[in-house]
């Protein structure tokens, strides 16, 4: 069938559901209502905002936009590599390496997000435990972290450094500016808890070179052998400060009554007789 603008091809013998031809364009109707237009580059809908599959997509066109707005959608880019287009502009890129890139049409890496300004990412979460990541790895001991910021569960709104694995908080920085290792609780600027008993200790370098702190005492110890200390004896409520070889063996004592000890052969005493 024909009139003066269309050649007509109906399906069935029913006239609303056929395909029309429109000057150098075809149209696809249903219930008398074209569908779909096909013309020399182009199948699209027939309505604003409507699918469009561009064959010969410019350079700010997308292969799959829209109706309207060709420059927004997916266009394959290069062989074996997909882009999503904003506004004409590749702004996600999974490469053949299946690495992603947002603000970069070369990731460098799985996940690579490039931008100028700051900040380059942000996370929001309503939890009471806070807003985190999880970062995982199985190569080969299985190994679980996870970084938890803000949350009520908690005072101070801390940012946590949490061992999945072993399911215990290592790290916790608070919003007074709080640091704890150790300890979920920190009560100073720098709250360190080595998990021995009664006691917290800070190593320098290596395991025998330390500082240590607990209810009565404050060590400073070098090479495991040698230490100084300020304590409260078990036996009285002054402080002193000793100096000794080993854990037993005092070299020298001073105390808060105004004695002064040396020992080891030469017996030097200050306010004793």
């Amino acid at each position: 069938a024909s009139d003066a603008n269309y050649t007509k091809l109906f399906i069935g013998g029913d006239s609303t559901l056929g395909f029309y031809r429109y000057s150098n364009r075809m149209d696809f109707y249903i219930s008398s209502n074209p569908r779909m237009h096909l013309d020399a580059g182009k199948l699209y809908s027939a309505s604003s905002g409507g699918p469009l599959l561009d064959l010969t997509p410019t350079a700010n066109e997308a292969n799959y936009g829209f109706v309207d707005d060709p420059d927004t959608g997916m266009s394959r880019t290069a062989a074996n590599e997909l882009s999503l287009m904003t506004a004409g502009t590749n702004a996600i890129t999974i490469d053949s390496s299946q690495q992603v890139g947002i603000g970069t049409t070369s990731p460098a890496v799985k996940l690579d997000v490039r931008d100028a300004g700051w900040p380059i990412a942000a996370f929001h979460g309503t939890s009471e435990y806070g807003t985190g990541i999880q970062l995982y790895n199985t190569h080969t001991t299985a190994q679980a972290w996870a970084i938890i910021g803000g949350g009520t569960s908690q005072s101070n709104y801390p940012l946590k450094f949490y061992d999945q694995t072993n399911a215990v908080y290592r790290m916790v920085l608070d919003n007074t500016g709080k640091l704890g290792i150790g300890t979920t609780t920190p009560a100073y600027t720098l709250d360190v808890s080595s998990g021995y008993a009664n006691a917290a200790r800070l190593y320098l370098n290596e395991a025998n070179n330390y500082i240590m702190g607990d209810s009565d005492n404050m060590y400073l110890r070098a090479h495991n052998d040698m230490y100084f200390n300020i304590d409260t004896p078990n036996d009285s409520v002054l402080r002193h400060f000793i100096w000794r070889n080993n854990t037993s063996n005092e070299l020298m004592r001073l105390g808060e009554d105004g004695i002064l000890e040396v020992k080891s052969g030469g017996k030097v005493g200050i306010g004793t007789a």
